[in-house]
Parts: C-alpha cells; sequence; structure tokens
C-alpha cells in the first residue's frame, strides 16, 4: 500500500470506510459529535460534522484576535499619541494570555450551543415551534457574535481611528490648556500688577529723595554764596542772614538723612517682595508647563477600547456602514451551525446515536415511556421505568423491613425476660424511700 493512501476500516463485508485523520478527529470534537461513531458512517455525516467543527474552530481563532487587541487597547500605554505608539511587549504578552483564556471559554459556549441544539423534526424545515425551541441559544449566540464583532472593528478602521483620535486629542488637550492658561494669565497679570505698582513706589520715591536731595544741595550753595556776599545783601562773612540760612540748612539735612534712611528701608523692603513676586511668576510658568503636560498625558487616556468603539460607529456610518457588516458577517457565522442542525434531516449517525443511547439504557435497566399516568390536570403521561434502580429501592425496602421485625421481636423478647425476673424477685426492681 502507498504511502499517501489512508488505512480503512470495515464495517461489513461489503462496507469500507476511510480511517479519520486527526485534524477530522478534532473537527468532530469542536462540533461535539462522538468521533467513534462517526467513523462507522458515510462521508455525507462525516462532512456535515466537520464542517460544525470547522465553524467552532474559526469562531474562537476569531474570539483570540478579536478579544486579544482589545485587551491590547486596554493595557497598553496611553502617554504617546495614537498614530506613533509602537508596540509594547508586555502589553501584548498580557493581551496574549487573555485572549487564550476568552478564546477558550467562547469555543466552549459554542461547542455547548451546537451540540446541544438538537435535529428539531428531522426535516430541513425549519418549523416556528424549532425556532422557538432554539430561541435561547440563539440569544447567545448573537450575544457573542456582537462581542466579537467590536474589537474586529476598530481593528479593520484602525487607521482611519487612529487619525481621528490623534485629532480629538489634540482637541482635547488644547480644550485643558485654554482652561489653565485663562487660570495662569490671571494670576500673572495680578502678579505683574503688583509689581510694578511697588516698581512705580520704589522710583516715586527715589525720585522724591532725589528732589529732597536737590534742595538740600541748593540749600548748601545758598549758604555758600552767603558767606562770600553774593547775595542780595552783598555783606560777606557770618552775618545774621547766613546764620538763619545755616539753621535752615541743618533742619533741611537732618530731614533728609531721616528720608533718606526712610526710603532705604521701605526699598529694600520693596526689592524683596518684587524679588518674592518675580518668582512666584516663574513657579507660575513652571507650573504651567507641567500642567500642560498633564493635560498632554490626560488627553492621551483618551485613546481606550469605548472611544475607539465610539469612532467606528461614527466613521463607519459616513458612506458605507462597515460596523453593522461585520456584525452581520460575525453573528452569521456565529448562529449558521445552530440553524444547519436545525435544517439537517436525522441521517445514519442519529440513529446509530439513538441506538447507543437505547443499548446504554437497556443495560442500566431502562426502559422508556413504559409507565402511563395522569399528570394533576389528568392528562395521560408516559414515564421511564428505571428497573435496575426499583430492584434497588426494593431490596433496600425489603432489607428495612427485615430489621425492623427483627428489632420487634427482639423487644418482645426483652419484654418477657424482664417480666419473668420481677415475678420472681420483685425486691430487685422496688426500692423504699429511706434507702
Amino acid at each position: 500500500m502507498s504511502e499517501n493512501v489512508k488505512p480503512t476500516q470495515q464495517i461489513d463485508d461489503d462496507v469500507m470506510l476511510q480511517a479519520p485523520d486527526w485534524f477530522t478527529r478534532m473537527l468532530w470534537g469542536c462540533a461535539g459529535a462522538d468521533a467513534e461513531l462517526l467513523s462507522q458512517c458515510p462521508n455525507s455525516d462525516r462532512v456535515k460534522y466537520q464542517g460544525l467543527g470547522g465553524i467552532v474552530l474559526a469562531t474562537s481563532v476569531l474570539a483570540f484576535m478579536s478579544s486579544s487587541y482589545a485587551f491590547y487597547t486596554v493595557f497598553s500605554p496611553k502617554e504617546i499619541g495614537a498614530m506613533d505608539r509602537p508596540l509594547d511587549m508586555p502589553s501584548a504578552a498580557m493581551s496574549i494570555v487573555f485572549g487564550i483564556l476568552w478564546a477558550i471559554m467562547i469555543f466552549n459556549l459554542d461547542r455547548f450551543i451546537v451540540s446541544s441544539t438538537g435535529k428539531g423534526d428531522g426535516t430541513e424545515k425549519i418549523t416556528l415551534q424549532e425556532l422557538v425551541g432554539a430561541l435561547p441559544r440563539i440569544a447567545m449566540g448573537t450575544i457573542i457574535g456582537l462581542s466579537l464583532s467590536a474589537p474586529l472593528e476598530i481593528r479593520v478602521l484602525k487607521a482611519e481611528i487612529d487619525a481621528e483620535l490623534a485629532h480629538q486629542v489634540r482637541d482635547e488637550r488644547d480644550r485643558f490648556n485654554a482652561q489653565d492658561r485663562a487660570h495662569f494669565d490671571s494670576e500673572r497679570t495680578t502678579l505683574t500688577a503688583d509689581i510694578t505698582a511697588l516698581e512705580k513706589r520704589r522710583d516715586d520715591r527715589l525720585a522724591y529723595v532725589e528732589k529732597r536731595y536737590a534742595e538740600l544741595r541748593a540749600q548748601e550753595r545758598s549758604v555758600e554764596l552767603e558767606a562770600e556776599g553774593n547775595t542780595a545783601s552783598g555783606l560777606s562773612g557770618h552775618g545774621i542772614a547766613w546764620k538763619d540760612k545755616k539753621a535752615n540748612l541743618d533742619t533741611m539735612t537732618k530731614e533728609f538723612e531721616q528720608t533718606q534712611a526712610s526710603a532705604k528701608e521701605e526699598i529694600a523692603n520693596w526689592e524683596i517682595e518684587v524679588k518674592r513676586l518675580k518668582a512666584q511668576v516663574a513657579a507660575n510658568e513652571s507650573a504651567r508647563g507641567v500642567r500642560e503636560a498633564e493635560n498632554e498625558r490626560i488627553a492621551q487616556r483618551l485613546d481606550g477600547l469605548l472611544k475607539r468603539i465610539e469612532i467606528a460607529e461614527i466613521l463607519g456610518k459616513k458612506e458605507v456602514n462597515v460596523p453593522l457588516f461585520i456584525r452581520l458577517l460575525l453573528m452569521a457565522i456565529e448562529l449558521s451551525p445552530i440553524f444547519f442542525k436545525l435544517m439537517m434531516t436525522k441521517s445514519v449517525y442519529d440513529a446509530l446515536v439513538e441506538n447507543r443511547n437505547l443499548i446504554i439504557k437497556a443495560k442500566h435497566g431502562i426502559e422508556g415511556d413504559a409507565e402511563l399516568f395522569r399528570d394533576a390536570k389528568n392528562r395521560e403521561q408516559y414515564r421511564d421505568v428505571f428497573h435496575q434502580a426499583a430492584a434497588l429501592a426494593g431490596e433496600e425496602r425489603r432489607r428495612a423491613e427485615s430489621e425492623r421485625t427483627l428489632a420487634t421481636k427482639a423487644h418482645e423478647e426483652f419484654i418477657k425476660l424482664k417480666a419473668k425476673e420481677i415475678e420472681q424477685d420483685p425486691t430487685k426492681f422496688v426500692t423504699t424511700d429511706g434507702e
């Protein structure tokens, strides 16, 4: 036999079936089918369950891709612009782990939904009764399909979403900066006005001191001219006029010294206050820079899963509703096994499953629909009879009855024995009050 020819198994003298490979068995397992029974079925049954298993497996792969991208969007750093962000390996590793767990959960849900969906009436037609019976599974499949579609939508529209998100992040940052700018500008205006006022008071004070100094110098010159006789009196020396001017000069000198000392102290205090206000202006500018950097980080946090889904909805509806088509596609993939099973006709595999179930029931003493009874509404109903369980229950019931009979007999004999002892010697059982 050639190495390329797969082995076959013989069902009877006339039927030869090809043995399934490991991948086929895996697909059957994904569909929740019995691989041993399907190995005995014709190719038509095998292909059906291969297709169902393939859909379940494909849905799980899509679930892994979708959830991994969604988790990466959640876990990835947000300090860098959406269009310039490099791949973050720790976030990617964490997203893969969570994506695998999510895919396993979706796989088990889909496998349960497919395996628990029956054949209905066994015909290709889906009746209203079959559809109503499948509504819970259809609802579950719809929810799963919608949950898988959202991350795929934002991945398909990633370039457009990144561009729109960068624009929104920039607008949000500018809005924050404008609010803070108004606050910091107001503070700076107030501080600048205070500095200007103090500098003006300083300049005015210095001008006043200069003016008094000029007056003092003029008085000194007047005293000198009086001593030289170059005044209106024409008399030189230290006469009465000179003495008056000299006394006035001494008074002006003392007042000037006091004014100068006071002005020096005031100006020194003003200089300290101006220096403090200028430091506050510098701190204000530094705080403004820190606040703008914080606004940038806050705006970048806008890049989240929910925001991307929102942008995808807006972008998808401008021309072609891409999100709607992706949802319909995922829902079709997710719900197709349910409808396919409702449309599947009863086949050899179903007969083998039913036969195996009957054999197992028979081996365990279960007789289906063997007992007729009437329910609370006086309707005739049938129920299974469990012969082995009934036999065990009867055996236990007889054992309990035997133990109860023996216990009664032993108790009666015990009473007789004690009565005989009392008759022979009553004093052993009677006591007086004094004892």
